[in-house]
């Protein structure tokens, strides 16, 4: 499961790896970020874990669903809240939180 996009539907080919997403793909290679090195990128669907090929240059609206089983593959992506936690020391040297 990806970390970085909580509903990824899809997993992309590098040419060595599949990766959840771009941003795995740079967490895991030293922050070097994804760059195809063709239009045509082979993806992986979640659902049924089919491997098919797209033209990421000529996208229709077939391009949404998975080819194999109709599963969509494109949502508005969710990415994990961030909880930010701010420590104060109050003047008679207590500690709190404020979140």
């Amino acid at each position: 499961m990806c970390k970085h996009v909580l509903n990824a539907q899809f997993m992309l080919w590098t040419g060595s790896q599949w990766y959840d997403c771009v941003l795995c793909h740079a967490e895991a290679n030293g922050g070097k970020p994804f760059v195809p090195s063709s239009r045509v990128m082979s993806l992986r669907c979640k659902r049924c874990e089919k491997v098919f090929r797209k033209d990421l240059s000529c996208f229709s609206s077939l391009d949404h669903k998975c080819p194999h089983c109709g599963h969509m593959l494109f949502f508005d992506a969710k990415f994990p809240s961030v909880r930010i936690v701010f420590l104060v020391k109050h003047h008679h040297g207590h500690h709190g939180q404020l979140v």
